[in-house]
């Protein structure tokens, strides 16, 4: 079972290379939001296609941000993701997701337009 919470999905992954590499293969796996995605591509590929299609996505999903912070301690690195934050509530994850325009906040409660992000 893979729960959800966005990075979360990167340790199982890396836990799920851990246990293909000891030769456990599992044979149920359920999850839910960011873990049902790593179910699915766990699932949905052939045994032997799925550390590729998991490091696949991963390093896709997460290499948005080129910058590093360019101020030191703490404040520098909340401000940075501050920064990077926005910038993917802007601009999306290419490969995972796009911002919806106009976003469904803007929409009257209970439209369809409103239910989703």
């Amino acid at each position: 079972m893979l729960q959800g919470g966005g990075a979360l999905g990167s340790y199982q992954a890396g836990v799920f290379e851990a246990l293909d590499q000891a030769g456990f293969c599992p044979g149920w796996i359920a999850g839910i939001s960011i873990g049902a995605i790593n179910a699915a591509l766990i699932a949905g590929n052939a045994p032997e296609r799925r550390l590729e299609r998991l490091h696949s996505f991963w390093e896709r999903v997460s290499s948005g941000i080129l910058a590093k912070p360019s101020l030191p301690g703490d404040a520098g690195r909340t401000l940075f993701n501050d920064i990077s934050a926005a910038w993917i509530t802007l601009f999306g994850v290419p490969g995972f997701f796009a911002p919806r325009i106009p976003p469904a906040c803007i929409y009257p409660p209970g439209s369809p337009e409103a239910l989703s992000v």
